[in-house]
């Protein structure tokens, strides 16, 4: 399954000390051959009739 997806994304970054903590959520427009579930790796669409594709997470992570 080809899927791409082109997404307008924000977020917010919190550094503290050693630590890193992002939290980001996207909308975009997406592309490709349909698979059963409209999950792609790192996005998900609303349906397979839709190119309407959305985004979001959680990152923790260490700063060096």
């Amino acid at each position: 399954m080809d899927y791409l997806a082109l997404l307008w994304v924000v977020g917010y970054d919190w550094v503290i000390d050693w630590f890193v903590f992002d939290l980001y959520g996207g909308l975009g427009y997406a592309f490709g051959n349909n698979n059963f579930s409209n999950y792609h790796h790192g996005f998900i669409c609303i349906d397979e009739h839709t190119p309407l594709a959305l985004t979001a997470g959680f990152r923790i992570g260490v700063a060096f």
